[in-house]
């Protein structure tokens, strides 16, 4: 019998479930105002250098790539906030995103956008392929369901 994982984010009106035959994480944020004094805690300083040189759109854009890859990573961990999201950090370059930790496994991201104001990432073992996340409606989950015989 093949194994199932998933993983589960919600915010605002989105929620995004990850589904995979390995161990996954995933986050999604809705953009808000980030506090840049509260970056500075829960970025490494790598992370922290990098944010503040970006400005407006930029930065936004860049504080929430971070967080929801930290988050994605240590839910596929299964640490949560119990694990300091300064002891690793992230750099990225033209696409890339390479993962600074103690850890030896190799691992997988991915970090894109929903709409404009919504960023969302995944981390697994495996290589994730951007066309694998899919957009489905409420209803259509609903109705799924509704007609799914047992």
């Amino acid at each position: 019998m093949p194994s199932v994982f998933f993983n589960v984010s919600h915010s605002g009106n989105y929620v995004f479930c990850g589904v995979s035959n390995t161990e996954i994480g995933v986050d999604i944020e809705k953009h808000h105002l980030m506090d840049l004094d509260l970056a500075q805690h829960i970025f490494s300083p790598e992370e922290y250098k990098q944010l503040v040189l970006l400005t407006g759109r930029e930065q936004a854009d860049y504080f929430f790539k971070l967080w929801t890859l930290k988050e994605a990573y240590i839910k596929y961990l299964g640490m949560g906030l119990s694990m300091s999201l300064q002891s690793f950090f992230f750099t990225i370059h033209d696409g890339s995103i390479q993962l600074h930790t103690n850890q030896q496994d190799t691992l997988y991201f991915l970090s894109t956008h929903l709409q404009k104001h919504y960023s969302l990432a995944c981390c697994a073992n495996e290589p994730i392929e951007a066309n694998a996340i899919e957009q489905v409606s409420l209803q259509t989950i609903v109705s799924f369901f509704s007609n799914w015989k047992a």
